[in-house]
């Protein structure tokens, strides 16, 4: 009998420790998620070149994976990021989980959103805040650039301003642990870096973000092989990234990365 209870006991703590894990990890619908952006550590320089080594990222936030853009279920192939700031420019590192990544885009605002590619989308404003125009930056593994102002965005469809006309200021860069376009091999994935001044991301609440500062955003990738899928820091519960109300919280804290 007492055995019994032993045993008993032990399962009922499994299943506690079970239940606790799993309410942890799963994304709550409806939840803003927030990012607290910690600053570039004291004499640490950031060099883009697509590996995150430097002291700042080694102890930059993470994320968290990303989550199917209108499920918020596990992907495939797991994606994560990290960020940064100074006065003058915000960091973004994205790592990709890829066992065959391709890209065939070559120029500057290609639609790379029907390719594999990441995507940031950033808007100044708490929130509180009622905003419709945003930033949007993408990055393909070949290291092709489209940037984009988002006036507003109409059932989920960008009402932007002409591609021309909107030219970031971005060093960018990408890393490949793997081969592009070889589907003979497997790969392992894909970092995306980079920087873009701050001064050129509108709207924004103020020049230079101030500690406390609060800016709207999402993070999202898009992945063709095993199989198409959509993914989000923030997911939006529809197939479709421009959904400016699921954006989560952006956190601007004067404390060091690692601190």
């Amino acid at each position: 009998m007492r055995s019994f209870i032993v045993v008993l006991f032990l399962l009922l703590c499994s299943c506690l420790a079970s239940q606790k894990f799993t309410s942890q990890t799963q994304y709550v619908w409806g939840q803003q998620k927030t990012y607290e952006l910690h600053r570039v550590q004291e004499g640490d320089a950031i060099t883009i070149d697509g590996n995150l080594n430097e002291r700042s990222w080694l102890h930059a936030e993470s994320t968290g994976d990303f989550v199917q853009v209108s499920s918020a279920t596990a992907p495939a192939q797991k994606t994560r990021a990290k960020m940064l700031w100074t006065d003058s420019l915000l960091y973004v590192g994205v790592e990709c989980e890829d066992v065959n990544i391709t890209s065939s885009m070559t120029h500057r605002d290609d639609p790379l959103w029907k390719e594999e590619v990441v995507e940031l989308f950033i808007a100044g404003g708490s929130l509180d805040d009622t905003f419709e125009s945003y930033a949007e930056i993408e990055i393909s593994p070949r290291n092709v650039i489209f940037d984009l102002y988002v006036l507003r965005a109409i059932d989920a469809t960008p009402q932007s301003l002409p591609y021309n006309i909107y030219t970031l200021t971005l060093n960018t860069a990408v890393h490949l642990n793997g081969t592009l376009n070889d589907s003979t091999d497997v790969d392992k994935g894909w970092t995306v870096e980079f920087s873009v001044p701050i001064k050129e991301l509108k709207p924004i609440t103020r020049p230079t973000p101030k500690n406390g500062d609060r800016w709207r955003f999402n993070l999202y990738r898009a992945d063709l092989l095993p199989r198409r899928e959509l993914t989000a820091w923030n997911p939006t519960g529809l197939n479709k990234f421009h959904v400016p109300a699921k954006f989560g919280e952006l956190l601007f804290s004067a404390k060091q990365a690692g601190q």
